[in-house]
This record gives structure tokens, sequence and C-alpha cells, in this order.
């Protein structure tokens, strides 16, 4: 048998080849890993200057898994991170990486240590921020970074600490005006702070930078916050001008004079922040607000035109901005466009649920589908959609659908949470006055004037509110009284430059004192006002006060005259047609009196408005003893208006229904499926409607549950009580 060998030289020269290929191999990879890395870098810088975010942040990425020790690279990638939509917790957490590389890299880099600060302090860990901007400070003081310490410090309740920072800032730095506004603000919140008050910091800042218009702004703001509204306009007219070449300078100029309610100014400064500067996404969003807040005519096409050129502006990377012009665009009433947005933002995953559930909520009360937007503005609420918008909009479909007391709650609730938002404010008086509920008119009313104090609707509630509650008194007022107020109203005339609204309180002011001969006097110049304006045929609430001095000095025919031409004048009004109706009827005239009231719920087409007039007619037929005419309007009404729940109620109460218990029931179960699981005003309908029954004392632990089920919702709801 041959004997085997093993072939050495063989063996050995394989084995080398395999380590050269295997060299080989490596040095190729590393050489095409290079490759593609030198080859990102310009693909991601472009696409970092262009705002593509996700491929900026793909291709840098790239090239620093080779390169990772430049910085410039690291805080470009961090940004893109940060900058990709939906922001996800993991792009978050490559960005810090990335600062905390850069940081490792280069200790003393602001720019690092300001984002990183920043995210710590939006995600909640004002600690980890401390520690880095700490560190950072004590090898680079640039003045902002230092500003950025004070804040964090402040975070933390270390206001001594962050107080002692910002004034060793001013006095090295006295350019530095943001560090006086901060320091300005912490002695708004915390007096204890500084010997100097607050507002010595903001006049030091324009003292030491008279030549900057940054520095008249931030003193606005204080003279705003301060309810200094005329010093605020005179900062803001002053900063005007001063340079404005800076356009973040001048884009809060323009927000600034928005908060004083100088729209035309602010508009004349957004654009000139967008002639240099379009593509700023906070100029669009600040568009879109003062599109909202304008009152002028034109205020549909304005908001329509602010969506548009945003988008078009902002098309590299739209996201922001796309919420922003889904609501314009509902506002507006271009529910096809709004609902083309929101398509792209859920293909995108961009909007929250409750962001979702908001807009379309907005989309369906545009489209007359009130109960379906309570429903998804409840939604959006259950979400966690906090902002304000959502408990706004849910008042005031609530109060249309005829809910008083949910909608009051939901305001009361608002007002609660934000006491400082005026909107929700204003809308809580409105209703209240509605209700009639003067003294809590006045509360409200008084804190809506502290905080807008020249907005002239919150002075007009206070007063009319004062007068109510002054007419109610048991003991009337004293001469010297009557010449307090009228002095006082005087004053508020000059400020308004005799706004008819205020000579209407002046008129009622005169009517509570029974001095007709005045009030014809205050009632003859409003018609001479009225008549030099286009619509020369006068205004509904001077005709109704013109009725009611003829009422009031016996003249009921005449009265009657001018409240029928009234209707003829303004035939979607709806005063002149219950005050004509309370004064035909008071003659007597009852065919009138029905002929009015039917023909306005035929002429007014508002569903809430045709439900009002229906129910004051059943009211007047219960009075004329003619309950079967007053459930037929109610059923008639009922019919037509299937989704209207107060009529639901009212038809409760007819006796053609208490004797029917199959159709009582058949009528809470219809509230029900209309209000929902949650609704209450079904559980007090099927509460009662148990209690008169003859099994109440079966039910009673039932009906005591569905009342205690109730009153969770509507706590000052008395009728549950009883």
């Amino acid at each position: 048998m041959a004997k085997r060998y093993f072939n050495w030289k063989l063996a050995i020269v394989l084995l080398m080849g395999v380590v050269v290929l295997g060299v080989t191999a490596v040095g190729l990879r590393k050489w095409q890993r290079s490759r593609r890395a030198e080859h990102a870098l310009p693909t991601g810088l472009e696409a970092y200057k262009e705002q593509r975010w996700e491929e900026a942040a793909s291709n840098l990425g790239r090239y620093l898994g080779l390169n990772r020790g430049d910085v410039n690279v690291l805080l470009k990638y961090a940004e893109a991170q940060l900058n990709i939509r939906p922001r996800k917790a993991n792009k978050v957490q490559q960005a810090i990486a990335a600062y905390r590389e850069a940081l490792r890299i280069d200790k003393s880099n602001a720019e690092a240590a300001k984002r990183l600060t920043e995210i710590y302090l939006a995600i909640g860990s004002p600690g980890e921020a401390e520690l880095i901007v700490e560190k950072v400070v004590k090898a680079n003081t640039d003045p902002e970074l230092c500003r950025i310490w004070a804040v964090v410090l402040a975070v933390q309740r270390k206001f001594p600490e962050a107080a002692t920072v910002l004034k060793g800032i001013v006095n090295e730095h006295p350019d530095q005006i943001l560090a006086y506004e901060t320091l300005g603000q912490l002695a708004e919140q915390r007096p204890d702070i500084s010997p100097e008050p607050s507002a010595h910091w903001f006049d030091e800042a324009v003292k030491k930078n008279p030549s900057a218009a940054l520095a008249y702004i931030t003193r606005a703001g204080f003279h705003f916050r301060s309810k200094d509204t005329p010093k605020a306009i005179a900062d803001l007219e002053q900063a005007e001008k001063l340079d404005l070449s800076d356009s973040d300078v001048r884009l809060r100029l323009a927000m600034d004079f928005m908060n004083v309610d100088v729209l035309d100014k602010a508009e004349e400064h957004l654009a000139a922040v967008q002639a240099a500067k379009p593509t700023n996404l906070a100029l669009w969003q600040t568009w879109a607000q003062l599109a909202l807040q304008s009152q002028s005519q034109d205020k549909m096409v304005k908001m329509v035109k602010v969506a548009d050129t945003g988008l078009k502006e902002l098309s590299a990377y739209p996201w922001d901005f796309m919420p922003v012009a889904t609501e314009l665009f509902i506002r507006a009433g271009q529910l096809d466009r709004a609902t083309e947005c929101i398509a792209k933002l859920r293909q995108k995953d961009i909007l929250p649920e409750g962001t979702v559930a908001f807009f379309e909520g907005l989309i369906a009360d545009q489209k007359g589908q009130t109960l379906e937007a309570v429903r998804l503005w409840r939604r959006a609420a259950q979400s966690g959609n906090k902002f304000p918008q959502v408990r706004l909009g849910l008042a005031s479909a609530l109060s249309r659908l005829g809910d008083t007391q949910s909608a009051l709650r939901e305001l009361r609730s608002l007002v609660s949470e934000r006491p400082e938002n005026f909107a929700g404010r204003i809308a809580l008086v409105r209703l209240l006055a509605r209700t009639g509920n003067w003294a809590q008119v006045a509360e409200q009313a008084r804190r809506a004037v502290e905080l807008s104090p020249g907005n002239l609707e919150a002075k007009l509630h206070d007063w009319r509110a004062r007068l109510y509650l002054l007419a109610m008194q048991p003991t009337p007022p004293t001469a010297k009284m009557w010449q307090e107020i009228e002095k006082q109203l005087a004053s508020l005339e000059k400020a308004t430059e005799g706004a008819a609204d205020v000579k209407l309180l002046q008129f009622q002011l005169a009517m509570q004192q029974d001095d007709f001969a005045r009030a014809g006097t205050l009632l003859a110049q409003l018609k001479q006002e009225v008549s030099k304006q286009p619509a020369a045929a006068g205004q509904p609430a001077i005709v109704l006060a013109e009725a009611e001095l003829l009422a009031a000095q016996d003249k009921p025919d005449e009265a009657i005259a001018t409240l029928k031409q009234a209707i003829k004048n303004f035939p979607e009004a709806v005063e002149p047609v219950t005050y004509l109706a309370v004064l035909l009827d008071r003659q007597g005239k009852r065919e009138d009196c029905e002929t009015i009231l039917s023909d306005a719920s035929v002429r007014i087409g508002q569903p809430a408005t045709q439900r009002d007039l229906g129910l004051l007619l059943a009211q007047f037929y219960i009075q004329w003893n003619k309950p079967d005419k007053a459930y037929e309007v109610v059923k008639n009404l009922a019919e037509k208006l299937p989704q209207d729940i107060p009529l639901k109620r009212r038809l409760l109460v007819c006796e053609q229904v208490i004797k029917d218990p199959a159709k009582a029931q058949q009528l809470v179960n219809e509230i029900k499926a209309l209000e929902g699981e949650d609704g209450w005003q079904w559980r007090y309908e099927q509460a009662r409607l148990w209690f008169a029954g003859q099994d109440s004392k079966v039910r009673y632990p039932q009906i005591t549950s569905l009342l205690q089920e109730k009153l969770l919702a509507n706590p000052d709801d008395r009728a549950s009580r009883a």
C-alpha cells in the first residue's frame, strides 16, 4: 500500500492565498465604505441645505460612520434628525448622541450645548440640561449660552442663582437685550430676587441699547403684560423707526402688534419678513394667526391665501405648517382642500389622534353636522388634545344644540385650566349673558377686562352686567351713584370715540332712571350716526331701543309698527321678532303674534333659531290654554329637526306624551342615541320618566344612580338635586 504524505508546500501556498484574498477583501470593503462615505457627504450637505431631512440624516450618518470626529457634520446630522417628521423618540436619541459626541470632541462648543439643553428642557430633564450647560460655560462664556444656563436654573427653581448669572451677563455684555428681558421676566414672577422692580430691567435694556429695535420690543411686551397697552404701542412704534434688517426681530415686532390688536401694522411687517425670508416657518404660522384674528370682510380669502402661499414656500418640508393650513382651509370653507391635507398628514403618520379628531370635528361643524362635531371634539379631548380650541368648539356646538349646561361646563373648565385665555373668558361671558346670570357675567367680564384692557366687548359686558345688577337691587341707587355711573360711561364714550354700543349703554342707564327725554336724545344721536352709514335703515339694536322707549312711554302701537319695519329691514334678525311677539301678546293680538313667529320660523333657516321660535310659540299656546296646538308645533318641529334634543325634551312634558309611556320611552331612547352613552340629558329624562311611572319604588335605586351620574357631569344642576 502506497504511503500517503501531506503536501506542506501546497498548504502554505493556499493559506497565503487565502490571507491575501482576505486582506484584499477587507481593504476593498474599507475602500468602498470610505468611497461611499466621501460621496455621501456632499449629497447629505445638499439635502440638508434643501431641508430634505431624512435624506440628509441618512447620508450624513453614513459619512459619520467613518468620520466621527467631524463636529460640523455632527451638528448638521443632529439637526436633521430633529427635523424628521413624525418626530420619533429614536430620532431624538440619535440627535442627543450626536450633540454629546460633538461636546466630547469640542468641550467648548456653544452650539451643541444650546441645542442639547433645549432638547433636555423640552423632554422634561432640566437636571441633565444643567449638567451639560454648566460644564460648557466653564470653557465658553458665550453670553447667550450663559442666559440659557440661567433659564435652566430658573426652571429648577434656583431663582437667586439664575438672577446672579443674568446680572453678570448684563454687567459684562450690556448689549445682550434678551438677558435683560429674561431678568425682567424673572423679576415679574419672583420680585424677591432683586431689589430693582421688573420694569427697571426693561428700561435698562432701552437705556443701554437706545438704537436697538429689540430693546423697545421687549419693553413693549412688559407693558402689555402689565395691562398698559398705550405704552406698549408707543414702544412698538418707536421700534419701527429703528433698524429692522434682522427678520427675526421684525417678526417679533409683528407678533407684538398683533397682541395689542394693531393688525394693519402687523400685516405690514409680516409682508416685509416674507419678502426677505419666505421659507421661515414661524412667519407662516404668524400669518395664519393674523388671518384667523382678522375682522375684515375678506377674511376667508386671506386665510386661503396664507394657507396656499405658506404650503408653496415651505414645499420642501411642509409638514410642520400643514396642520395650520388645514385649519385655515376648514375655517375658510375649503373642506376638500382640508381633507386632502389631513389625508397627507395621516399617510405620513404626523398628526396625533386628538388633532385629527379636532380637525374632523371642524369639518363636521362646517357641514352643519353639529352632533357629529361634538362627538369628534369629545374624542379629541379624551385623546389628550388640551388646546383651548377644542373646548371652545365644544362649547359653541353644545350651545347651538341647546345644551347650555354642558357648554358652560366646558368654558368654566377652560378658564380654570387656562386663566389667561381671553377667548375662553369672553365666550363664557357671552353665554352667561344669554342665560341672564348677571352676577357671574359681572365677575367674568371684570376678569376679561383685566386680561385685555383695550377690548371693548369685555368692557360693554362689564357695564351691562353692572346696570342689570343695579336694577335688581331692592333699594334704588342714590343720585350721587347715578352721576358717578354717567361720568364713567361718558369717559368710556370719549375713549371709544362715541361707539354706538356705549351710547346704547347710556340709553339703558337713562331708561333705568325713567329719564325718557335723555333716552330720546341718545336715540336720536344713534339714528343720526347710523343714517350716515351705507345701510341707512338702522341697526337692529337701535330699533329695539326705539321700540323699548315707545313701549315705556305707553305707545304700544308705535312700538309695534317700529318692530314690523325692523323685521322688513332685517329679515334674519331674531330679536325684533321675539320682542314684537311679546308686545302683540300683551295687546291681546294672538293671531298676529302666532303669524309673526310662524313666518319667522320659515324665513330664518337656522335650525337653532327655528327651535327657539317654535318653543316660544308653544309657550304662548300654553298661556292661551291651547295645549294641543303647542304639542303640534313642537311635534312638527321635532320631525323636521330629528337631531334636536331640546325639542324631544319639550315633547316629554306634553300631556299627549305623558299619557303614553311607550312613546315617552321611545323619545328618551332617541335622546340617548343622539347624545351618546355618556350624555346627561337622557339620564335626567329617563330618571324623570321612571319616577313618574307606577313602578317608581322598584326602580328607585336605578333612578338615584342615573341622577348621581348626571350630577357628576353637572354639579350645579338643581333639578337633579330636587
